[in-house]
């Protein structure tokens, strides 16, 4: 009889190399568990000692705030004088935190604000060369002086300090590669949170400082008649939706019966007008 070897459908090392794919799966699992459950911890951790921040110590913060914000642009010192003079008037309508706000100008080819630590309120040319009217901007003012009530700007250099520490430690940059992306959806939707009702102040602080809330809509009207793309990319984005900024802001308005009037035009050479 003639000997006739069996075909053989798998061998050892194809073994191995299946067994030691699936190891690889699970560890990689087991990281990106762990690291949720590391983000959620650290992120209570972080919003518990961000609201036990004092005024006091957080001035102590203000140096931190000038160096992330860069030098001012000079030729703008008249909208930033304008615009300091706004923000008083809007913290004067108010009770909020005793901070010493500052308003700087620095030259970014980008629309953006932001709330910085110790008070610094940073605007950038593009916003500025935008602006329409008074009301427009101090819609804008009334939203970072609204992160700063809700310590918003503390909570995220809490969070981020400590998600990027952690990880670093945990599992070096590969660890991040893996579970950054992840982190960063979360981090996000944490900040449109934030963004919200921060709008929300800056609407109460507009109305109550002008005695009308025209002009609330305006930047985000802008914003969204500029975006391209599909909106729903904004699920990705650190900020809402324009649109639906501005459709939120047009609800609360109708509900809180606010008077809508004619706006000022912008003009950094006069104060803040009633």
């Amino acid at each position: 009889m003639k000997f006739v070897p069996k075909r053989l459908t798998k061998t050892a090392d194809i073994s191995r190399s299946e067994t030691s794919l699936g190891d690889v799966g699970r560890s990689i699992l087991g990281l990106v568990l762990l690291a949720v459950v590391a983000y959620w911890v650290m992120g209570r951790v972080a919003d518990l000692v961000a609201v036990r921040i004092s005024v006091e110590q957080e001035r102590k913060l203000a140096g931190l705030g000038v160096a992330l914000l860069g030098e001012p642009d000079a030729r703008y010192d008249e909208s930033r004088r304008k615009a300091q003079q706004i923000v008083d008037a809007l913290v004067a309508a108010a009770d909020l935190r005793a901070l010493d706000y500052d308003v700087q100008i620095v030259d970014k080819d980008v629309s953006n604000a932001f709330a910085l630590p110790g008070g610094g309120i940073g605007l950038t040319t593009e916003l500025i060369d935008g602006i329409e009217t008074e009301e427009e901007l101090a819609m804008i003012l009334g939203h970072e002086l609204g992160h700063f009530a809700q310590k918003d700007h503390l909570r995220g250099l809490g969070r981020g300090l400590l998600l990027s520490t952690a990880m670093i430690l945990v599992g070096g940059t590969d660890l991040a590669s893996y579970v950054g992306p992840f982190i960063g959806v979360a981090e996000n939707r944490y900040s449109r949170r934030q963004e919200e009702g921060a709008d929300l102040i800056g609407l109460a602080l507009l109305a109550e400082t002008y005695g009308h809330a025209g002009g609330a809509t305006r930047f985000f009207e802008r914003l969204g008649s500029e975006r391209t793309g599909p909106q729903f990319g904004g699920y990705l984005s650190t900020h809402p939706e324009p649109r639906a900024r501005a459709e939120k802001l047009r609800e609360t308005i109708a509900e809180r019966s606010y008077p809508v009037r004619e706006e000022h035009a912008w003009s950094p050479e006069s104060g803040p007008r009633r």
